[in-house]
């Protein structure tokens, strides 16, 4: 699969749960049109990236600081995994004048492995504007 974001029709229901279509949603940030207004925004955004496997934007949307290598990523997203739900849970600043915030979320997968839910409390700071992923805690 290619790098980019598979193409999703802009009035199809957002893989992210919000309720709204991928157009209004996160479309336009995994095209780069606009960027996530908070951190929470950001998180959605990135588990959409994960359901099309869009590897570019989760590059960009990673903090430098903690971003894997392109092979790494890649390699983890060829996996047979199919993303079903993303639940946010809390959230805590990452606002649009914060600097800092956390999100804690579930997301259910289902795989070779069976079904599969993941918790994280997830960390993310902003730089210049710009929302980024830093790391989370399982």
């Amino acid at each position: 699969m290619s790098s980019s974001a598979a193409s999703l029709p802009d009035a199809s229901r957002c893989p992210c749960g919000s309720g709204d279509t991928y157009g209004a949603c996160c479309g336009p940030v995994l095209r780069e049109e606009r960027r996530a207004a908070t951190a929470v925004a950001l998180m959605r955004s990135r588990y959409t990236a994960f359901t099309v496997r869009d590897v570019d934007h989760l590059l960009r949307s990673w903090h430098p600081r903690t971003r894997p290598g392109r092979t790494e990523l890649t390699a983890s997203l060829a996996a047979e995994v199919r993303w079903l739900r993303l639940d946010v849970l809390a959230a805590s600043a990452g606002g649009p004048f914060d600097d800092t915030g956390t999100v804690e979320f579930s997301a259910v997968s289902k795989g070779p492995h069976g079904r599969r839910q993941q918790h994280e409390l997830s960390r993310f700071v902003r730089v210049d504007g710009s929302w980024f992923y830093v790391d989370g805690d399982v």
